[in-house]
């Protein structure tokens, strides 16, 4: 599979990027308004989008096909991410909360309560630890 780089935009597009040759591959229209986070599955397969709208979509990137959308959040999704094992995703919102939802079908598979404010989710690649803590920039670490 190519390497691809995805950008969310403020005219709601996901853009896909050659990381080869930096060229603009293909785009999809994504959401109603501003794209809020992007985030790849492990093998690439899969992204995960979110928008000011509040929506979240899971597109099969090869075919460039969109296979469902979250809605649970009350306002605009912050930010998402595929949690280790890419069976599970993981989003911050508006609305302080973060969910958990199942990533190959769409629903919400369980909340989970925080004792602070979230503004952002990352995977254990991403973070110094392997294990759940908040960082001081309110971030949550799977």
């Amino acid at each position: 599979m190519k390497k691809l780089l995805a950008t969310g935009g403020r005219d709601g597009l996901v853009r896909f990027h050659s990381l080869q040759s930096g060229k603009e591959e293909f785009t999809l229209n994504a959401h109603q308004l501003a794209v809020t986070s992007v985030g790849f599955s492990r093998d690439g397969a899969r992204l995960a989008s979110a928008g000011l709208e509040g929506d979240m979509h899971v597109w099969n990137v090869k075919k460039r096909q969109r296979l469902f959308t979250m809605h649970g959040h009350s306002g605009s999704v912050w930010d998402l991410d595929f949690a280790p094992g890419d069976n599970q995703l993981v989003s911050a919102g508006h609305d302080f909360l973060v969910r958990v939802w199942n990533a190959t079908a769409g629903q919400e598979a369980a909340p989970l309560p925080m004792q602070a404010r979230m503004a952002s989710v990352r995977r254990f690649d991403s973070c110094e630890s392997k294990s759940r803590k908040i960082n001081l920039s309110r971030t949550l670490c799977l």
